[in-house]
């Protein structure tokens, strides 16, 4: 679970999620961002 990750540490994957995943034209929900939060730290 990504909750064990230091705080500044998750700031830097959600960070890296929006810059992979979204544009202009494709948002993310938080629901979204914490799916794939948790998808990759498995």
């Amino acid at each position: 679970m990504y909750a064990k990750s230091p705080k500044k540490l998750i700031i830097i994957n959600i960070l890296d999620i929006l810059k992979r995943y979204t544009d202009e034209n494709h948002r993310l929900s938080q629901k979204d961002i914490q799916d794939i939060l948790n998808a990759n730290m498995i």
